[in-house]
């Protein structure tokens, strides 16, 4: 037969089962706002990651134009009437090819500053060339499957 104690018992571990979902309710309901959250924040960061995606290949692009230009210009250089006579008799020195740079630009850049032009047997001064900078070593690159979410 079934005890007064045994039904106390029970009574007791069912009281202890409800008190222990409540709290697993609270904890669920919790953790279904963080996720909400973290969603959002994941739907951020894919907003962000694709206009840099976006960015880095404008910024390629414009590199891009920047050397076919570049290349451009050293196929005009090499094809002016000075380069070809030097051509024949040695290979261009560094200062004859920025001569040649800064006298196929100067007279925009020069006339529009009211500067004097370099006269043609003279070599321009070379400007002082700056020291490359290398980021420190303590700033490492991440991969790029990589990335700091939180």
């Amino acid at each position: 037969m079934i005890t007064l104690d045994q039904i106390r018992g029970l009574e007791l571990k069912v009281q202890r089962a409800v008190a222990y979902i409540a709290e697993l309710k609270e904890e669920n309901s919790l953790l279904q706002k963080n996720l909400e959250k973290y969603r959002g924040r994941i739907d951020e960061l894919e907003v962000l990651i694709n206009t840099y995606k976006e960015d880095q290949n404008e910024i390629e692009q414009g590199v891009v134009n920047a050397l076919f230009h570049l290349d451009k210009l050293e196929d005009d250089i090499s094809r002016s009437p000075d380069a070809r006579a030097q051509a024949s008799e040695s290979p261009p020195a560094l200062d004859d090819i920025e001569s040649a740079v800064i006298h196929a630009s100067a007279p925009s850049v020069s006339a529009a500053h009211g500067a004097s032009q370099i006269p043609a047997g003279e070599k321009p001064a070379r400007a002082e060339k700056k020291p490359r900078l290398e980021p420190p070593p303590s700033e490492t690159k991440k991969p790029a499957d990589e990335l700091e979410i939180f």
